[in-house]
């Protein structure tokens, strides 16, 4: 198998993990997962990341970003259950912020599609 095979396999498997999850998902709240997985995860500067610091680095407006987290947090609506994969709390020394980390579960999901694409949650391959 080719690199180029062995990545788009990669790829196809991780989404199978968000599709066990869920029946449908969209493509940008995978890209909100995978933001939080990959700016929220050990920082070196050890602040938290902020919503609206995600919401710039995976470039969808901050409202698109509110909305997602609801989706992949604890409650998507009244009445319906998010995935919990996500959680928000108020950003202690600025209460005007809400910050974004992920949830046990949703580390599960962080590493289940670091194996698919060949990689351990330590980084190596």
């Amino acid at each position: 198998m080719d690199k180029a095979h062995k990545a788009l396999k990669g790829f196809f498997e991780a989404n199978r993990v968000f599709l066990a999850s869920r029946d449908e998902i969209n493509a940008t709240l995978i890209n909100t997962f995978l933001g939080v997985a990959l700016y929220g995860h050990e920082r070196d500067d050890k602040e938290p990341l902020t919503i609206k610091e995600l919401s710039e680095k995976v470039s969808l407006p901050y409202t698109t970003v509110s909305r997602h987290l609801r989706y992949l947090g604890d409650f998507e609506r009244t009445g319906v259950e998010g995935m919990g994969l996500v959680k928000t709390d108020i950003y202690i020394l600025n209460r005007r912020q809400k910050i974004v980390s992920l949830t046990t579960k949703g580390k599960g999901v962080r590493d289940r599609l670091l194996f698919s694409l060949g990689v351990d949650s330590s980084g190596e391959e």
